[in-house]
């Protein structure tokens, strides 16, 4: 399986990059993506992403360590959920231990756990963002005022769990998750250039192929984007794109960086 992954600061933040994305194996046959984006009307909100990525990635060593002990084979939504349970957990933990305020913790998150053999994927959505699965695309919308998961670090983990929205994806070739800062591509200097649409540039991201697929490849897109069209993204933009070999292919792992 390929893993690309870019986290970009966007123009309209000039000090930090507030989104943070992650990717990690959980035993041989699952990994573990997510992107965070952290909330530009909180508090130092790239701290409150990373923080969160950070606990996510300890949630999937955790888990593959207790995979490769116990010889155990969970379902995607198993790994989806006890991960999910031990962000939920720590955040809140650190939370009264660092005496965070509500406000320094807010981040939308939006993560998946994807059986590489089985080509199944489990998607939490807590935020805005995009999904795209085999061509196909899925909006995360929560309109002005997302429903962040540090508003809930006082109830009981199962209340907030069953509330959430779930995603489930079968025969996966082709998977990517992205930041809501994929939608707010704009000029960025006064020069004439080609125009491009929104189905344009989204294929290029997260449609397109070469027949050498760097690790590099979103970065490579990225600055195509801008030297062709004209175009960065105003907001911080994560991407995870995973491509998975057909079953009858075993091409070499690019690594995950």
């Amino acid at each position: 399986m390929n893993v690309f992954k870019l986290s970009q600061r966007g123009e309209a933040h000039p000090n930090h990059n507030q989104d943070y994305a992650i990717s990690h194996t959980i035993g041989d046959h699952h990994l573990l993506i997510a992107v965070l984006d952290g909330c530009s009307s909180g508090i130092d909100s790239y701290f409150a992403a990373t923080l969160m990525g950070k606990l996510l990635r300890k949630a999937a060593i955790q888990l593959d360590h207790l995979a490769f002990v116990e010889k155990t084979l969970p379902s995607s939504f198993d790994l989806l959920k006890r991960s999910t349970q031990l962000l939920f957990s720590e955040l809140g933990q650190l939370g009264r231990q660092l005496h965070l305020r509500r406000e320094e913790m807010l981040s939308t998150a939006l993560l998946a756990v994807v059986d590489r053999d089985q080509r199944e994927a489990e998607l939490l959505a807590a935020g805005d963002g995009l999904i795209a699965c085999n061509h196909q695309l899925i909006h995360l919308e929560q309109g002005t005022a997302p429903d962040y998961l540090a508003y809930h670090l006082d109830e009981a983990f199962q209340d907030w769990f069953n509330q959430q929205r779930y995603i489930h994806l079968s025969n996966v070739q082709d998977l990517s998750i992205c930041t809501d800062g994929i939608f707010s591509f704009a000029p960025y200097e006064h020069m004439r250039y080609p125009i491009c649409d929104d189905h344009s540039l989204i294929s290029l991201l997260l449609f397109e192929k070469e027949e050498q697929m760097t690790p590099h490849l979103l970065k490579k897109r990225l600055i195509q984007i801008e030297t062709k069209w004209g175009l960065k993204p105003k907001d911080d933009l994560s991407i995870i794109r995973l491509l998975l070999p057909q079953k009858q292919d075993r091409p070499h792992d690019l690594p995950v960086i």
